[in-house]
């Protein structure tokens, strides 16, 4: 039995509850599926599934290809009273990230954080690196209202409240600061997005301000995985304008707002910090 659960817009995906037997033990999954309720019945009548890189791909034989991204959960209510918003993923990689930054980050200064998502990363980050201000950002609504109830729990005094910021919108509500973080977007994004992005970074950052990105990159046209190219498959059959950016691409692009790839980090799960530098 398959009932959706709600919709749920933050990577454009309806969340879906599925119930099932599998070697006579009754299971209960949690989905998010490029389609309507009704479009996933038929496919689950009419397909067969496999999995890649620990993904659920159904091929349906009367239809394209569906992609749905099985999670347990990928975002889930922290709690029911105070509307925190937790990802798994965010809280398995919220350390490394913050040993890399603690490495290239100002001794002070004001952090841009874009595409904040559900706040663990801002509020971790602001406990572990006091002596930095924090602005989260984020366009949708109902992680906005997550990054509050975070804050409001966790009370860190340099960690401010969370704006709205479309990274496509030509005025951003911050005019400067020292360095900018952005996790995991690029990727779920056209690459119009990184475009903005960039152009945006060289607008409100100093000289030799930082701009640090978290995720999945090609480095020389090249996976950096298996799975990564199998997530990279996935992600353009969701979407054609998604897809794992090339390492490259995003410096040169860069170059043309005068900012420059400074290092890189290889990071756990097969992803890689660039830190970039304006001129």
């Amino acid at each position: 039995m398959v009932a959706q659960s709600g919709g749920f817009g933050l990577y454009g995906f309806r969340a879906y509850s599925c119930s099932y037997r599998c070697m006579g033990i009754a299971c209960q999954s949690n989905f998010f599926f490029a389609g309507s309720a009704s479009l996933w019945r038929r496919a689950h009548r009419s397909g067969t599934t496999t999995h890649i890189g620990g993904r659920l791909l159904w091929y349906a034989d009367t239809l394209p290809l569906v992609v749905i991204k099985e999670e347990r959960m990928r975002l889930e209510d922290l709690s029911s009273r105070d509307g925190r918003l937790a990802s798994p993923s965010a809280e398995r990689n919220k350390e490394a990230i913050a040993a890399v930054l603690l490495q290239v980050l100002p001794r002070s200064g004001f952090v841009l954080e874009i595409a904040s998502g559900t706040g663990q990363h801002a509020v971790h980050f602001a406990r572990v690196m006091p002596h930095l201000a924090w602005q989260p950002t984020e366009r949708d609504q109902d992680c906005l209202r997550s990054i509050s109830a975070w804050a409001a729990v966790e009370t860190q005094a340099t960690m401010q409240e969370p704006l709205y910021l479309d990274v496509t919108d030509p005025h951003w509500p911050v005019e400067a600061a020292d360095a900018i973080i952005c996790i995991n977007m690029l990727h779920i994004a056209p690459w119009s997005t990184a475009q903005t992005l960039l152009c945006g970074a060289s607008r409100i950052l100093p000289p030799a301000g930082l701009l640090c990105l978290y995720g999945p990159y090609r480095v020389a046209g090249k996976h950096t995985s298996a799975s990564n190219r199998a997530f990279d498959a996935q992600l353009r059959a969701m979407n054609p304008e998604w897809g794992i950016r090339d390492l490259n691409a995003v410096s040169n692009e860069a170059r043309a707002f005068n900012i420059k790839l400074a290092r890189t980090f290889e990071m756990p799960a097969n992803n890689l910090i660039a830190v970039f530098q304006k001129s």
